[in-house]
């Protein structure tokens, strides 16, 4: 099987600002699952880079309450995306998944296996330990493997080019986390289509992609919408800070949350549309307590806006007073959690949803059925259990 080899590449500095943006929406086209992808070797003349790929976002739909939400006829809690993990049938939850279809080993990996990655901003320690979890599942299983990171959280060029560079290189498979809903679909088509395995490896999803494997987003906002009537009771007012309102992701965490409280309590919902910015995040929250101090739960789409929210409600003295809970578990995130600041954060495993791509890579090579969705537990983890987290 002839390669060729790169070595780990960092695709630029790292980022001022440490964000998990997972970019603007675009709606991808719906696909069969290529599960069955085959292991012969790739054309010897690879592709000319893509010129057309969308490093764009589609517009927003419109702002205000539950945008996005309940368009037209459907009773649908987000619109405008022809595919969505949490409404995918072919569905297995990994423990289920593992035990069906049994461990990998490396004496079944293919002689000379190789998976290029392509991860969104080495900025934001969330990558850095999903891609610690491909490295580390690599070494035990011998497989070759380069990852490269884009410049930051709008780096949707960046990230394509990195596509390209690895398609080039002729890998066996390929790990993708798009940073926007509309980045490397494109590229995932044409790799697929040529029989080669697409992991995608959590945040953005790709419809062509092989699998999805990682948490399901609208669960954990669920989880966090029935924390917050456990905590504030089913009266109250509570916010949520938001990513970019165009991604599916912002969307997901944002009106699942707001449909479940609509649906089951009488809490008043306030946004924070902090676009995955710390800094605008802290601005917004102290300007909301200001005016609005009975604001007593903040759900953030990520952690870095969860600690962002912090500081503007030390700001408006009013820490004591609101509950802020986190989203992804990062480091960052839980040593929060553990100096008592932000209250809980729902950790989904980054380095397990790594080791989990690398064996879909596999298990899809070698022609394995597997199923189009992995999902992995997003755990609520607060100061009582995050040292445990903090070892993983």
């Amino acid at each position: 099987m002839k390669r060729k080899i790169l070595s780990m590449v960092l695709v630029g500095a790292m980022g001022a600002v440490l964000l998990a943006g997972c970019g603007n929406a675009g709606s991808t086209e719906n696909a069969e699952n290529t599960g069955g992808a085959g292991n012969t070797s790739q054309k010897e003349e690879a592709a000319a880079p893509q010129e057309t790929e969308a490093d764009v976002s589609a517009a927003p739909e419109e702002n205000g309450d539950m945008a996005g939400a309940d368009a037209g006829n459907s009773d649908k809690v987000i619109t405008g995306f022809d595919w969505l993990a949490e409404e995918e049938p072919d569905s297995m939850h990994y423990k289920e998944y593992e035990e069906k279809l049994g461990e990998i080993t490396a004496e079944m990996v293919p002689e000379g296996f190789s998976i290029g990655v392509v991860s969104m901003a080495s900025s934001n320690d969330y990558w850095q330990d999903v891609n610690a979890g491909v490295q580390e599942r690599c070494d035990e299983l011998g497989i070759e493997v380069a990852v490269q990171y884009c410049n930051g959280p709008a780096d949707f060029e960046g990230q394509l080019t990195a596509a390209e560079t690895l398609y080039n290189a002729k890998y066996d498979a390929y790990i993708f986390s798009p940073e926007g809903d509309a980045n490397l679909v494109e590229i995932t088509k044409k790799i697929t289509d040529e029989g080669y395995p697409v992991i995608n490896a959590y945040c953005s999803e790709l419809a062509d992609a092989t699998m999805y494997i990682g948490s399901i987003d609208s669960q954990t906002a669920i989880e966090s919408a029935k924390k917050a009537i456990e905590i504030v009771g089913n009266d109250g007012i509570v916010a949520v800070a938001e990513g970019d309102v165009a991604s599916k992701l912002a969307q997901t965490r944002t009106y699942y949350f707001m449909d479940y409280l609509k649906k089951n309590s009488n809490i008043t919902v306030e946004e924070i549309p902090a676009q995955w910015d710390p800094t605008t995040a802290r601005t917004m929250t102290t300007d909301l307590l200001t005016a609005n101090p009975d604001v007593s739960y903040i759900w953030c789409n990520n952690d870095d806006l969860a600690l962002g929210v912090y500081e503007g409600l030390r700001e408006a003295n009013a820490t004591d007073k609101c509950t802020v809970v986190g989203t992804d578990g990062t480091s960052a995130g839980l040593n929060s959690v553990k100096s008592g600041e932000v209250y809980g954060t729902f950790w989904n495993n980054p380095v397990l949803i790594g080791k989990l791509s690398v064996d879909a890579c596999v298990r899809a090579a070698i022609g394995q059925d597997i199923p189009r969705v992995v999902m992995v537990d997003a755990e609520f983890v607060t100061v009582d259990s995050v040292d445990d987290y903090i070892k993983k």
